[in-house]
């Protein structure tokens, strides 16, 4: 299932001491998590919406403490908030911008992950690798490596497969409709308790 909530249920509101998520918000997403079995929420991108981290690392930090303290509020341990960082960097600049906002998200030790669909070997040598900003790693089953995944430094990790369910019912012309949906899960390549999560996503 998609786990996307009303957008307006993931609004943080300024106010004098940085940002902070609504009680109202904070007891619909409780409400709406346990009623739909949810295992994963994807939170706003702070990409847009606090200054850069390279110049006012302050307001991002005070960005995710807000988070933090709205994940606790909600009290379910078993869902992980996460930030879709980048979809598929496919070149310097893209695998640059991860790092840009990784790494200081990262750095604050904070309880939202950062997800980037991406395998833990790097495309490019010359481009550097995504080590140290990124905490979960979706990448295309055959482009997993088993050197790079197993290892402490690339965090946690997830895996995509495809599944298509063909209509039995035959269209006009002898054609036929195609779903497809993803199914997102991260096994617990690494053998630690914290490496144990999986969620569901569908596209």
């Amino acid at each position: 299932m998609n786990a996307y909530p009303p957008s307006e249920w993931l609004a943080l509101q300024r106010n004098d001491k940085g940002y902070q998520l609504p009680d109202e918000s904070i007891a619909q997403l409780r409400e709406w998590i346990d009623r739909y079995h949810v295992n994963a929420v994807q939170i706003p991108s702070p990409v847009g919406r606090v200054k850069d981290p390279a110049n006012s690392p302050e307001d991002l930090r005070a960005w995710l403490a807000a988070w933090d303290k709205a994940i606790t509020e909600i009290a379910r341990p078993h869902v992980i908030f996460y930030i879709y960082l980048k979809d598929e960097p496919n070149d310097p600049e893209a695998y640059e911008f991860v790092r840009h906002w990784g790494k200081p998200i990262r750095a604050a030790q904070t309880k939202v992950k950062v997800l980037v669909v991406e395998q833990t070997l790097t495309q490019d040598p010359a481009w550097g690798d995504l080590y140290g900003a990124v905490d979960i790693w979706c990448s295309l089953f055959p482009l997993y490596d088993e050197a790079t995944a197993s290892g402490k430094r690339s965090g946690r990790l997830c895996g995509h497969t495809r599944r298509f369910a063909r209509e039995s019912e035959n269209r006009p012309g002898g054609t036929s409709t195609i779903h497809s949906s993803i199914i997102v899960c991260r096994p617990g390549f690494h053998g630690d308790s914290e490496s144990q999560d999986c969620f569901t996503g569908a596209e």
